[in-house]
């Protein structure tokens, strides 16, 4: 659009330059703050920029996570002039720079990502049956339905979830695959076909799979499922999923049938996997965006996290010394799922290479990389541990 932009990647950087572009005599105009910023939280920036008399032209824009203002609006974001919901839509983006460009500064404006959660969820308010057996990944997932307003109820196996369905009603099941017991397909498939009980009423219930693999899209079709949710599950794409699934309080259905894959589903391996290059112990950045920038909610992941992960590492470990290839995939697996909720891309990488070498039953290469995963573990926990003594 012609303009030239500069990054800051933290409150006291964004200070700096501001400062320093004025001294130069080029002075900035708009500028685009974090609602989750290290160090400098969004509140102190805007109340810095604001009391300085030089910078009071300067417009400002916070950018907020889809479904945060439940946590995380407070008085201070009065201090802004408009507010986006990431990811950032560019007409959006471009109505609101256009606006203030154009000298418009009304402090306290409508916001613009209440507006676009009403738009996606518009009469769509459920109760929300979420099966999976890590703590960690029901946390992550229940904070985010009650974000964007659903009431989320927890189940740990396949057959606790038949017994919650037969005992109460539900709206919508996020269904995970791998499950102790009873696996979501299995449990899909009774709750599909069972002629009476719990499959009668839930013949038409949406099913949605979550899935660590872009490879078993087809699986969960076949059995049953309506879409597939890849993990790590992301706030725009859970609302998304509700928006498309989720009955309206009007009594329309969602816009699908079981087994109908929704129109931009990709199919299997089109999924991108998360980056190879320069993975990092701990993407802080994208754990807090995954919790809609909830401090308390990511403290609590970071704290269930250094209970549980311990012992599947421990398992992992025990599994691999001896020899025992199915066990080295289960626990790879269970591991790299909570590797994956909290951002801990370079662990996560590692434990997908051990659990696919472990499923095909050649333990030689799992075992070849146990120092490796143990050295990224470590590493995270200290960086864990470390963020938490920050914050507390």
């Amino acid at each position: 659009w012609g303009m030239r932009s500069t990054t800051a990647a933290n409150g006291v950087e964004a200070l700096d330059e501001l400062t320093g572009a004025l001294n130069a005599g080029e002075p900035y105009r708009l500028a685009l703050i974090d609602s989750s910023l290290p160090g400098m939280e969004k509140g102190e920036l805007a109340l810095a920029i604001g009391s300085d008399p030089n910078l009071a032209k300067l417009g400002m824009v916070l950018l907020t996570s889809l479904g945060s203002t439940r946590h995380n609006w407070d008085d201070t974001a009065e201090l802004f002039d408009a507010s986006l919901t990431k990811p950032v839509r560019q007409r959006e983006l471009q109505q609101v720079l256009l606006r203030l460009l154009s000298g418009e500064k009304d402090r306290g404006i409508p916001r613009e990502e209440d507006t676009r959660l009403e738009e996606a969820l518009a009469g769509r308010r459920g109760r929300i049956l979420v099966a999976e057996d890590n703590s960690t990944n029901q946390k992550v997932l229940l904070h985010i339905l009650e974000s964007l307003g659903q009431s989320g109820v927890a189940a740990a196996s396949g057959k606790e979830v038949l017994q919650e369905l037969q005992s109460s009603p539900y709206d919508l099941v996020f269904m995970d695959l791998h499950m102790p017991g009873m696996d979501g397909i299995e449990a899909t498939r009774r709750i599909r076909t069972l002629p009476t009980g719990v499959g009668r009423r839930n013949a038409a219930l949406p099913i949605i799979a979550m899935s660590g693999h872009t490879g078993q899209d087809t699986t969960c079709l076949q059995a049953g499922m309506n879409d597939v949710l890849h993990k790590p599950v992301e706030p725009a794409a859970v609302a998304e999923t509700l928006r498309q699934w989720l009955p309206s309080r009007s009594g329309q259905s969602g816009t699908g049938f079981p087994g109908e894959r929704p129109k931009g589903l990709p199919e299997s391996g089109d999924a991108t996997e998360p980056p190879a290059a320069a993975p990092s112990t701990w993407d802080q950045k994208t754990f807090l965006d995954r919790v809609l920038g909830n401090r308390e909610a990511a403290d609590e992941v970071v704290r269930l996290t250094l209970q549980e992960l311990p012992g599947k590492m421990e398992g992992l470990r025990k599994a691999l010394e001896q020899g025992n290839a199915p066990e080295a995939e289960q626990w790879a697996h269970a591991a790299r799922g909570i590797a994956s909720n909290i951002g801990a891309d370079a662990l996560y990488q590692t434990l997908s290479t051990i659990e696919t070498a472990a499923g095909r039953r050649t333990v030689e290469p799992a075992r070849s990389l146990r120092r490796e995963v143990e050295r990224q573990y470590e590493l995270l926990l200290s960086e864990l541990r470390r963020g938490l003594g920050e914050r507390d």
